[in-house]
């Protein structure tokens, strides 16, 4: 799979996780991760989000929306690329649902330092940042915020 670089989030995008997240009554949201790899280290530099259906135990990025921010952030000389995703689960807790593992495994095909970001909104607030090793779920523990 290959190294795995310590990954920095930037606070502003944690932020605006948390914002959509609290924002949807109850039912998962969802987007993207934007960033690059630089000096060996995952930067967490953005977030994109866009049509997506979700109920409270479920969250599906619409195909048109995911199109058209991998033909933005595709093109040669971009200085953020698509890094990871994250969603939320109200009221559940954090964990890597099987569903969520095998999204975490199709964006680690693609980029094999993606990362996915689980967050639940709901007091107290819980936020994970995982990736897949050797076929198992591995918290992000060490991830730094800046």
């Amino acid at each position: 799979m290959g190294v795995l670089h310590p990954v920095r989030l930037k606070k502003k995008v944690l932020k605006r996780i948390r914002e959509h997240a609290q924002s949807s009554s109850g039912t998962e949201v969802a987007g993207l991760l934007l960033g690059s790899l630089r000096h060996d280290t995952l930067l967490v530099s953005d977030v994109v989000t866009g049509e997506q259906k979700s109920s409270p135990t479920h969250v599906a990025l619409e195909d048109k929306f995911l199109v058209r921010v991998a033909t933005e952030y595709g093109r040669r000389g971009k200085r953020k690329s698509i890094v990871g995703w994250y969603h939320s689960h109200p009221d559940l807790g954090c964990f890597v649902s099987s569903i969520d593992f095998a999204t975490q495994k199709r964006f680690q095909s693609l980029f094999p330092d993606a990362v996915g970001l689980v967050i639940d909104p709901s007091p107290p607030e819980e936020v994970s940042l995982f990736r897949i090793e050797e076929n198992k779920a591995r918290n992000i523990d060490d991830y730094i915020l800046t």
